[in-house]
């Protein structure tokens, strides 16, 4: 499926600098900024992966909550559930350039801030009604 795990630990630096190079070349990739399924259906909090990649690439960020995944797939069961509705929800892009004039590893870590707030924001405008256009 041209997937490409990445260690928990950040370590894989192969996979990271295949993932820079393909960014650097305009290329998509999928990425979940918080490494891992939630146990809680809350959201958890954005690895700094995240931040270097795009620190690295000045790639754009479109950040996007995922629903119904929880209720497909809880972590405590072996197999997803049939029939359940699966949807995401797309925001605005976020561009590296707004952070280019931090510090490196503050901009990171605001970088992260803002994604987290944007998937939240995300995720309550779907639990909302989604109504209008997302923000």
């Amino acid at each position: 499926a041209n997937t490409h795990p990445l260690k928990g630990n950040g370590g894989d630096t192969a996979v990271f600098k295949m993932v820079c190079g393909m960014l650097n070349k305009g290329k998509k990739i999928v990425l979940f900024p918080e490494g891992k399924r939630s146990y809680d259906n809350l959201l958890s909090p954005i690895k700094p992966g995240i931040s270097l990649f795009i620190s690295k690439t000045h790639a754009f960020v479109i950040p996007t909550y995922i629903f119904g995944t929880f209720e497909a797939w809880p972590r405590v069961i072996a197999f997803p559930k049939v029939w359940k509705t699966i949807g995401c929800v797309f925001g605005s892009p976020i561009s590296w350039d707004q952070f280019a004039s931090l510090d490196k590893k503050e901009a990171q870590e605001v970088f992260a801030q803002t994604l987290t707030e944007a998937i939240s924001n995300l995720k309550r405008w779907h639990e909302a009604g989604a109504q209008g256009i997302p923000p």
